[in-house]
C-alpha cells in the first residue's frame, strides 16, 4: 500500500531549482466529459440479478461510443491541443485523453515555468509539474473540518488546472508528469529517516541542521517501535504474543518440507520454518477452488491483469515459487502505462507477492498481464492511466486486481478519481471484474500515514527532552530549546492526522464500482482442513514493530451507499471491504523472493487471489456459453442474502490497532468488529467457490 508524505517546505538559501530542457516531451492526462449518469446506471443494470440486463455486457468500442466522449468534444480538444502546439490523444475509452508535448510548448500555454526534478538513486522518476504555490497554506488544525483538504494542500498536491485554451474541453487535467529512468532504479544511499521526515515539514536545510544538532544527543537515528515511542499494543503495556503455526503443516504439497529448501527469514529477520507456512493447496482447497483450478485454469490466458506502480519482478523467482507449489509458471505480458519507456528492472515486493499469487491461484495460466504505471497514487492520473490500459486490454480481461491504496479523504473527489470510477463504471458495462485490496491499515489508514512519521519524530523530541534534564556540554541551553520547538512544529503538523478520531478507509478501494477485498487469517487442523478463519490482526504479534498488519474496514468519507449494500448494511455510506480472503503472515502463504521463500500477506496478496478466482469462476463461465461475472459486488450481496453459505463468515477478531500521537497517548479508532453475518471488518466473509457455482445465474 502507498502513503504520501508531506511535500518538503520552502527552505530558506535554498539551492537554485533545476531548468528542464524545452525539448523534452511530457504528457499529462485530462479527463473528457461523459455520460456520466447514463454509465452509472448501465453498471447497475448489467450488474445487478433479476435486472432485464443482467450480464449483457458490451464490448469496450460500444461501451465507449454510447458513454464516451461525442465525436464533438473529442474534435474540441484535439483542436484546442494543437492551437496550444500540443497533441492529444483520445484513449479508446473515450473517458481520457493523454495530452503531450515539449515542455516549451507546456510553459508557454501555462503562462509560467514548470517545475522540473530529475531522477535520483532510489527515486527512480523524474518528474515535471505545474504546482500551486503553497507556501501561505496554514499547517491542518486537529478538530477542522477541512482537515484533510488542509492536509492535501500541505502536501504540495494542488496543481494548475488545464491551460484556458484546453479547460472548456476537458473536465480535469493533472498537470504533473512521471517518466522512470531504469538507470535510477537503485537502491537509495543510506540516509537518516527521521532526517527525511522533519525535511518534508521544515525543509532541507532547517532539518539538517536540526539532525546535526541532535546527533549529539544519540548514537543512532531511531527506527520505527524500537525508540521511546513505541506503539502500544492496543493499549501501554501490552506484551507481544507468539504469532500462530500451521500444525498441518508436515501435509503441504510443496517443497518447503525439504531440508534443502531455501526457507528465508521472516518480518524483522527471524528464521524461518516450515511450521510458519500454509500450503497454497491446503487454502485453495478450503475455499473451494481446486476443481476450477483443473478446469478453468488453462482458459484465463491472459485474463487476469495486475496494476503495478513501477514494481518489477524476477522470472527466476516465478519458475522456483512455480516449481516449489506445484503451478504453472506463466509468461508475463508487460504492458507499459505512460512515463515507462521501458519495463522496471527492480525486483519489488509488491509486484511479486501480485505476480505470484495470481498465478497459484489460476494454477494452469499460461500467460497473465502486468500493467507498469509510473510514479505514485497523489494525483490519481496515474490509476487512470493503468486501468484504461487494463480494461482496453486483448483478449479483455476478466478481472483487473490493485494492492495499493491511498488516505480516502485526502484523495477522493481530487484529481482524477472521477475519473478512475468512470472506468471502474466502465469496466463493469464490459465484463470486467475490478478487485482492489483494502488496505494494510486496519480502522486507521490515514492515522497509520502519519503516525508512522510522527513516531520517528517523537522518539528524538524524548531525546531532546531529557537532554534538557541532563545537559550535554555540546548543545548549549538555547540551541537545544531551538531544537525543541523546531521538533514540536512538526509534532503539531503530523499530530492532527494520527490523532483524528474516526476511522478512515482507503481509496480506491472504497469506489462503488471497485470489489474491495478485506483480509482474514486462516486457522488450519492438525489434518489440514480450515479449523476457521479471523480478521486479519496481526498487532498482537507484531506491536509497533512492524505497522500496516491489520486489514481495513469501515466506513467511506466520501460516498454514498450504492445500491447492492443498502438492505445489508442499513447504512448510509459506502462500507469496505465486500468480501475477504487470507492475508495475514502467520502463517503465511509462501513467497519467493530473491531466491528464497519468505512470508508475506496483505490485503495485497487477498485481492490478486480473488480477483484470479473470479477470473476462474468467468472462464468457466465462457465455457458454457454464458457471460463473464463482471462487476461481482451486486451478485455477491443478492446470492449472500438469500444463500448464505456461499460465504464463511467471519465471525471473530476486529481491526483495532494503537496510533501513537504523543509520548504518552495512543488513537484508537473505534471500527470494527467482526459479527454474524454482514460486517466492515470482513465484509461478506470469504466465498464458498463450491457453493457460489451452484448460483452464478
Amino acid at each position: 500500500m502507498l502513503a504520501t508524505g508531506l511535500a518538503p517546505a520552502a527552505a530558506d538559501d535554498a539551492s537554485p531549482e533545476p531548468v528542464a530542457p524545452a525539448d523534452a516531451q511530457v504528457t499529462f492526462l485530462a479527463g473528457l466529459p461523459h455520460r456520466v449518469d447514463a454509465l452509472e446506471a448501465a453498471a447497475a443494470a448489467i450488474s445487478s440479478p433479476g435486472s432485464p440486463r443482467f450480464r449483457e455486457h458490451l464490448t469496450v468500442a460500444q461501451a465507449a461510443r454510447q458513454f464516451g466522449a461525442t465525436d464533438a468534444a473529442i474534435t474540441r480538444v484535439t483542436k484546442a491541443a494543437s492551437r496550444l502546439g500540443l497533441r492529444a490523444q483520445i484513449d479508446p475509452t473515450r473517458l481520457l485523453a493523454r495530452i503531450s508535448g515539449p515542455v516549451s510548448a507546456w510553459e508557454k500555454a501555462m503562462g509560467t515555468s514548470i517545475s522540473y526534478a530529475p531522477a535520483e538513486a532510489g527515486n527512480p522518476y523524474t518528474y515535471f509539474a505545474f504546482p500551486v504555490d503553497n507556501a501561505d497554506v496554514a499547517p491542518p488544525i486537529a478538530g477542522s473540518p477541512t482537515l484533510w483538504e488542509d492536509y492535501y494542500l500541505a502536501q504540495g498536491n494542488a496543481l494548475m488546472p488545464a491551460p484556458a485554451g484546453l479547460a472548456a474541453a476537458v473536465t480535469t487535467m493533472v498537470t504533473q508528469y512521471a517518466e522512470y529512468v531504469p538507470a535510477m532504479d537503485v537502491p537509495a544511499p543510506a540516509g537518516d529517516a527521521a532526517t527525511a521526515v522533519l525535511a518534508k515539514v521544515l525543509g532541507d536545510d532547517r532539518a539538517q541542521h536540526l539532525a546535526t544538532s541532535l546527533a549529539r544527543l544519540k548514537p543512532a537515528d531511531p527506527t520505527p517501535g524500537t525508540g521511546p515511542a513505541t506503539r502500544a499494543l492496543y493499549y501501554p503495556g501490552s506484551k507481544l504474543l507468539d504469532p500462530p503455526t500451521n500444525p498441518a503443516y508436515a501435509a503441504m504439497d510443496n517443497c518447503i518440507n525439504d531440508p534443502d529448501a531455501p526457507i528465508g527469514t521472516g518480518i524483522i529477520g527471524n528464521p524461518l520454518s516450515p511450521e510458519n507456512f500454509v500450503g497454497q493447496d491446503q487454502l485453495f482447497r478450503a475455499y473451494g477452488l481446486t476443481g476450477l483450478q483443473r478446469r478453468s485454469g488453462a482458459d484465463t490466458r491472459s485474463r487476469v491483469a495486475i496494476i503495478s506502480l513501477g514494481g518489477g519482478f524476477s522470472e527466476d523467482d516465478l519458475a522456483l515459487a512455480a516449481s516449489c507449489s506445484g503451478f504453472t509458471a506463466p509468461d508475463v505480458k508487460i504492458t507499459l502505462g505512460t512515463g515507462m519507456p521501458s519495463p522496471a528492472v527492480n525486483v519489488d515486493d509488491e509486484t511479486t507477492l501480485d505476480v505470484q499469487t495470481v498465478s497459484a491461484t489460476l494454477r494452469r495460466a499460461s500467460e497473465i498481464r502486468l500493467v507498469q504505471s509510473s510514479g505514485g497514487m497523489e494525483f490519481s492520473s496515474t490509476l487512470a492511466d493503468a486501468y484504461s490500459r487494463a480494461v482496453t486490454a486483448q483478449p479483455k480481461p476478466h478481472a483487473v486486481t490493485l494492492s495499493y491504496g491511498i488516505c480516502e479523504p485526502l484523495q477522493a473527489g481530487r484529481g482524477m478519481t472521477s475519473t478512475v470510477d468512470g472506468l471502474f463504471a466502465l469496466a463493469a458495462v464490459v465484463g470486467t471484474t475490478i478487485a482492489v485490496s483494502a488496505g494494510d491499515g486496519g480502522s486507521s489508514v490515514c492515522q497509520e500515514q502519519f503516525g508512522e512519521q510522527l513516531e520517528l519524530v517523537l522518539a528524538l523530541y524524548a531525546v531532546a527532552l531529557e537532554a534538557q534534564n541532563s545537559p550535554d556540554p555540546g548543545v548549549s541551553p538555547e540551541e537545544l530549546a531551538s531544537d525543541i520547538a523546531q521538533l514540536e512544529e512538526v509534532i503539531a503538523t503530523l499530530q492532527p492526522g494520527a490523532a483524528y478520531a474516526s476511522s478512515t478507509a482507503a481509496w480506491p478501494a472504497s469506489s462503488p464500482y471497485a470489489m474491495a477485498v478485506g483480509g482474514t487469517q486462516i486457522v488450519m487442523n492438525a489434518d489440514g482442513s480450515r479449523a476457521g478463519e479471523v480478521v486479519w490482526n496481526d498487532t498482537p504479534y507484531m506491536g509497533g514493530v512492524v505497522g500496516n498488519l491489520v486489514g481495513t474496514g469501515g466506513p467511506s468519507s466520501y460516498y454514498d451507499a450504492p445500491w447492492y449494500q443498502q438492505p445489508l448494511t442499513g447504512a448510509n455510506t459506502r462500507i469496505v471491504p465486500d468480501i475477504s480472503a487470507q492475508a495475514g503472515p502467520f502463517p503465511s502463504l509462501p513467497i519467493v523472493m530473491n531466491g528464497s521463500i519468505i512470508i508475506n500477506g496483505g490485503t495485497s496478496q487477498a485481492s490478486p487471489m480473488m480477483a484470479a478466482a473470479m477470473a476462474l469462476v468467468s472462464a468457466r463461465e465462457r465455457e458454457a456459453g454464458r457471460p463473464t461475472v463482471g462487476f461481482a459486488n451486486p451478485w455477491l450481496y443478492s446470492v449472500a442474502q438469500r444463500y448464505p453459505s456461499t460465504m464463511y463468515d467471519v465471525t471473530a477478531g476486529d481491526n483495532q490497532f494503537a496510533i501513537p500521537y504523543s509520548l504518552t497517548s495512543t488513537n484508537v479508532p473505534a471500527c470494527c468488529q467482526a459479527t454474524p453475518g454482514y460486517d466492515a471488518a470482513t465484509g461478506l466473509g470469504v466465498p464458498e467457490f463450491v457453493e457460489l457455482l451452484k448460483r452464478v445465474r
